[in-house]
């Protein structure tokens, strides 16, 4: 199995990744909508996972899944502490 180096998830959030694929406009391509839900495998420091939370709303759901613990970690920094459910 692939691991992506910690060390390097600045590239995974970084602005030049946001202009060659716009989040936003990418999960809108694909139909995400108010009150769905949405899972990201493999969500790393969560790229999908903040726009896609604001797409569906709080009728919404999103899960965000990875094997890499210090990529789960990084994500936590991002969600408001009362949104954590694990």
């Amino acid at each position: 199995m692939h691991k992506f180096d910690p060390k390097n998830i600045d590239i995974l959030i970084s602005e030049e990744r946001k202009r060659e694929l716009d989040p936003f406009r990418y999960l809108n391509e694909k139909g995400l909508r108010k009150e769905m839900v949405f899972a990201d495998i493999g969500c790393g420091p969560g790229f999908l996972v903040f726009p896609a939370s604001e797409i569906v709303g709080r009728d919404g759901k999103v899960y965000a899944l990875d094997t890499q613990q210090e990529m789960l970690n990084e994500l936590k920094k991002g969600i408001p502490q009362r949104m954590l459910l694990s």
